[in-house]
């Protein structure tokens, strides 16, 4: 009897191969999903395709079942876990307060008190820097208020003491990166973005 491959559906026809539940969470992390093809199709044109990945990672990781993978997905997930390394960024000393990784686990930010990366996490090079010499009363609080937009093309934080910001990433790489938008608010512990 043929199995089906949990990750495209195609049918196996007895050339399987089975991951434990824990394997399959650490090639998640790893970076592994469904071809942009396949999350085309189950985005039903409603959702980018930053979100339906998002969805299916998290779904993948909250599987404590064994997956089973076709010959073309296990190639993938092959290639997926040599090409798995570990990647140190060089944040120019200092402590790190935070890191927010883009749905699509390409991109991250890492806070400190007296900045902000973005970081290219697929070759591990920085894309831009925020400095905070932003109007703000307490900049050791604020570095854990940075979120990326389920698409991971904009990021929402702090601008000044009231007011939260939205800026497309690529602006953020700016010399001198202007908001395109803001919001006031009052004492705001945490922005996110909702889906």
């Amino acid at each position: 009897m043929a199995t089906t491959c949990d990750v495209c559906n195609a049918n196996c026809l007895q050339e399987e191969s089975i991951f434990r539940a824990e394997e399959f969470r650490m090639l998640v992390l790893a970076g592994f999903r469904p071809p942009n093809e396949l999350l085309e199709l189950m985005s039903f044109g409603r959702k980018s395709l930053g979100e339906v990945a998002a969805e299916w990672q998290s779904k993948a990781l909250a599987s404590v079942t064994d997956w089973v993978l076709c010959p073309v997905c296990n190639d993938r997930a092959s290639k997926c876990q040599s090409d798995h390394e570990e990647r140190v960024l060089d944040s120019g000393g200092g402590f790190i307060k935070c890191v927010a990784i883009s749905a699509d686990g390409r991109r991250a930010i890492s806070g400190k008190v007296h900045g902000l990366r973005l970081w290219d996490l697929e070759n591990g090079m920085e894309l831009g820097h925020l400095g905070l010499s932003l109007r703000i009363r307490e900049p050791e609080d604020i570095t854990s208020m940075f979120a990326f937009s389920p698409d991971g093309s904009q990021i929402v934080g702090p601008y000044d003491s009231f007011t939260v910001a939205l800026w497309n990433d690529e602006f953020w790489c700016a010399k001198n990166p202007k908001p395109i938008k803001t919001f006031s608010v009052r004492d705001a512990l945490l922005v996110t973005f909702c889906p």
